[in-house]
């Protein structure tokens, strides 16, 4: 088992959320980042992965919920992520709800029925971790090297945690409560922005090199239907994508605020369906 597996784990796990895990990528093939890479070997297995990732906060405060949806494209070699507005507003079973009211209301399978309706895209695993557990994390791993776009002064317990603007290596604690902190306002692309530079800096073969033991570590602290099968199916594929720099890019979000919550433009739902894949995107080859 490589190093690559275990980035990969972790990143959808999502760190997320999820077990499928792993967020990855370091960069370390001097590769171009473009969205498409031309030339690169092809997929041995499969197009892609879509992974929605759940992170819930430990006080319950769902509004603060974080859905983060990323692809593991493995035809063009990229990693895109987006957050999901936990407001965003779409109707399953004739019955209008916001996505975390669905979540509440019928757990992962109505939540992942509700972000396939709504923004007409598959999504083949699911992933949901507690905020601890996305600090956990990031720690095992060594901290998330990332460039913080605001000062912050932020909750960490027992004390303020105080974060200023500038590239630096965010602990676990300090990475989640940014995430937390940026999810008050259900628009901020931080907690995409964050899954991404995971992926970006730990997606490489040397990572993966204990991908066993991190896989155990964090599908145990989670709540997923990515099983270790689906890891040993995917990993000749995340191989593929390890040897380009910073494959992973956060997309943007853009709608309106109704009375009843968020409605993505046409803009960001064209983005998602030509990103992610449209509703009827096949799962990975092999995995039921």
């Amino acid at each position: 088992m490589t190093l690559f597996t275990v980035t990969f784990i972790v990143s959808v796990l999502v760190f997320g959320l999820v077990a499928a895990v792993y967020f990855l990528s370091a960069g370390q093939g001097g590769e171009s980042s473009d969205s498409t890479h031309a030339g690169a070997p092809e997929a041995k297995t499969a197009d892609s992965m879509n992974i929605l990732l759940i992170i819930k906060p430990e006080e319950e405060d769902r509004r603060k919920d974080l859905y983060i949806l990323t692809r593991y494209d493995f035809k063009d070699k990229t990693v895109p992520v987006i957050s999901l507005p936990r407001n965003s507003v779409c109707a399953v079973g004739g019955v209008s709800r916001t996505l975390t009211e669905h979540f509440d209301y019928g757990g992962l399978v109505q939540l992942k029925t509700a972000v396939q309706a709504l923004y007409k895209t598959s999504v083949h695993r699911t992933m949901e971790m507690s905020a601890e557990t996305f600090e956990n994390i990031i720690d095992k791993f060594g901290g998330l090297a990332f460039d913080v776009p605001k000062d912050a002064e932020l909750d960490g317990g027992d004390s303020l945690v105080n974060i200023e603007t500038g590239y630096q290596t965010l602990t676990g604690v300090m990475a989640g409560q940014l995430m937390l902190w940026a999810a008050n306002d259900p628009q901020d692309l931080m907690p995409a922005r964050l899954i991404s530079a995971f992926h970006n800096q730990y997606l490489s073969a040397e990572t993966l090199q204990n991908a066993q033991s991190l896989y155990e570590y964090v599908s145990g602290q989670t709540k997923t239907d990515f099983s270790y099968a689906d890891l040993v199916r995917i990993l000749p594929d995340m191989e593929l994508i390890a040897p380009f720099e910073s494959p992973s890019e956060a997309m943007p979000v853009s709608g309106n605020e109704q009375s009843g919550g968020f409605s993505p433009d046409e803009t960001m739902l064209a983005a998602v369906q030509n990103r992610f894949g449209g509703a009827d995107t096949p799962i990975v080859s092999g995995v039921s």
